[in-house]
């Protein structure tokens, strides 16, 4: 089966139309957190995972929780680029059933229903 990016939100932080402008040179420093919807190419349906992005300067000076596992960083300098990254982790954890694709999306985001199953 087949997953796809149905939604994704900048939790907030962003509007969508700063998110689609993102854009940095060299040292800039700054990190958010992207939620996206993700479920199985052709439903109307999916589930909310999340992704702390941040840029390879925020890297080394944001001190990342030791509990936070998902994270991405050196993803290009524009949206185009992160998006680029993030379809391409998602058409990676494509699986024969759901829950073995939760289970790849997992290694690469906190899903919403993390410790609950």
């Amino acid at each position: 089966m087949s997953l796809e990016i149905k939604t994704y939100d900048a939790s907030g932080f962003l509007e969508i139309e700063e998110l689609h402008n993102l854009k940095y040179e060299g040292d800039a420093e700054f990190h958010f957190y992207l939620t996206l919807t993700i479920g199985i190419k052709g439903s109307d349906s999916g589930d909310l995972f999340s992704i702390l992005v941040m840029t390879p300067m925020a890297n080394k000076n944001y001190q990342i929780n030791k509990n936070e596992k998902h994270y991405l960083f050196k993803y290009g300098d524009n949206w185009e680029a992160l998006y680029k990254s993030l379809f391409e982790i998602v058409k990676s954890c494509s699986a024969d059933s759901w829950d073995e694709s939760v289970r790849k999306l997992s290694n690469h985001f906190s899903w919403e229903y993390d410790g609950i199953r």
